[in-house]
């Protein structure tokens, strides 16, 4: 059983993802907006683009 962190960390990876690449929604503004930096949202999305 995992921890609810984990749980939200997955909800930000998906959201992120998909502003990101079905939206256009620039790196920067999507970090902005979900509370963490622009390398962690281009780590996760490029981690979400490797599955």
């Amino acid at each position: 059983m995992g921890s609810r962190r984990a749980c939200i960390s997955q909800v930000r990876l998906q959201i992120a993802y998909q502003l990101v690449q079905d939206y256009g929604i620039l790196l920067t503004e999507v970090g902005r907006q979900l509370g963490v930096s622009t390398s962690a949202i281009s780590k996760a999305i490029t981690r979400r683009t490797k599955e």
